[in-house]
């Protein structure tokens, strides 16, 4: 059908005589509803680690950027209240049994001290025995005071440290010459991560995502290849992004857009440097760095020179415990979304081009034809 002389060429009126196939409804509608399941199903994990992030959030800006459990001990302590008060006080905040603003307000002890017992009781009764012992050890690790820092007030024995002193390696990638590509002979299959391909809630979506070959990868582009838990951070264009490295992105590979920060403990600081980096205090302090070129850029330097909170030990590792389960779960979910994502794109061809019946498919429906 081809009627190009100089191009290939197609006329349309050779087309619309072309004979297709075409399902009747009532296995239309039940392709639909197949595929729709799916897709239900990939929003709601969606939605869930929507969720579980709010969460690590909270928690992060709670313990490390208000310092509510530290404040609430602080207060008590100012009214005159003992160990175990102080106590009271930081548990109630942590298990969000009272805010802290109904904590500071109050300035007579007897009243707090009764406020705090019922508001620990109503948490307490919906706790076992274990949660109620762990809560309470949790509060106990953080300090009942503030003092100055060059950044303002901070926890006692708390720190700021410079991002890069906690890294192995604070890179970028890079984007692959005409010529390499070119000249590659072997399979596309390695993920190219670029900006466009991290969303707002710090996914990387694959749908739609570049690859390279492996030759160009462990080639020109070895010194960037990406490990389990890198932090992702885009430094040009869309400033400020940030993803992390699951375990379908290892070997894995971006562009000079994204930098790619490898920390020396990934166990003690991987949790508190992702959410460092996606606070707001980083997110102002990362802009304002911000130089204007072809194309608006963040240096690395300058990325390594953001200021880190880091506390003690204890509520380091407090902290990591409690936001590991439900980062974990997050990624869980994330693995099943990508084998969804898979089985749905691979039946919609098949059920369509009638490949694959929907009678084969052992699903319950009334009308499978």
């Amino acid at each position: 059908m081809d009627v190009g002389a100089a191009n290939p060429a197609l006329n349309r009126n050779h087309v619309h005589p072309m004979p297709v196939k075409w399902a009747k409804r009532s296995t239309q509608d039940y392709i639909v509803e197949i595929l729709s399941s799916l897709d239900d199903k990939i929003d709601i994990n969606r939605q869930t680690n929507q969720t579980l992030e709010q969460m690590a959030q909270a928690i992060f800006k709670c313990w490390f950027v208000d310092f509510e459990p530290v404040r609430a001990k602080a207060h008590v302590k100012g009214l005159g209240g003992g160990c175990q008060q102080c106590e009271m006080a930081a548990q109630a905040v942590i298990a969000a049994a009272l805010p802290l603003s109904a904590i500071t307000e109050e300035n007579e002890l007897a009243t707090l001290d009764k406020n705090l017992t019922q508001a620990l009781e109503s948490t307490w009764a919906k706790q076992t025995d274990e949660q109620k012992t762990k809560l309470a050890e949790t509060a106990m690790h953080f300090p009942d005071g503030l003092v100055e820092s060059e950044l303002g007030e901070i926890p006692v024995g708390w720190e700021w440290k410079k991002l890069d002193s906690l890294c192995e390696k604070i890179s970028k990638g890079t984007t692959p010459r005409k010529i390499d590509i070119k000249n590659a002979l072997d399979q596309k299959c390695i993920p190219f991560i670029k900006v466009k391909d991290i969303d707002n809630m710090g996914n990387v979506c694959l749908d739609g995502i570049e690859f390279i070959s492996q030759s160009i990868n462990q080639g020109t582009l070895k010194r960037s290849i990406l490990q389990l838990d890198d932090v992702l951070f885009s430094i040009a264009g869309t400033i400020g992004r940030m993803a992390t490295v699951t375990f379908d992105l290892v070997g894995a590979n971006t562009n000079q857009a994204l930098a790619f920060i490898r920390l020396k403990d990934k166990k003690s600081f991987f949790q508190i440097c992702r959410l460092n980096l996606s606070s707001k205090r980083i997110q102002e302090s990362i802009l304002s760095k911000i130089v204007q070129g072809v194309q608006a850029n963040v240096s690395l330097s300058s990325l390594g020179d953001l200021d880190v909170i880091v506390p003690n030990y204890l509520v380091l590792n407090d902290f990591n415990k409690l936001v590991a389960q439900m980062f974990n779960t997050q990624r869980c979910l994330i693995e099943e979304i990508d084998v969804l994502r898979k089985i749905r794109d691979t039946l919609l061809p098949k059920l369509l081009s009638g490949e694959l019946s929907v009678t084969d498919m052992d699903i319950p429906h009334t009308e499978a034809n």
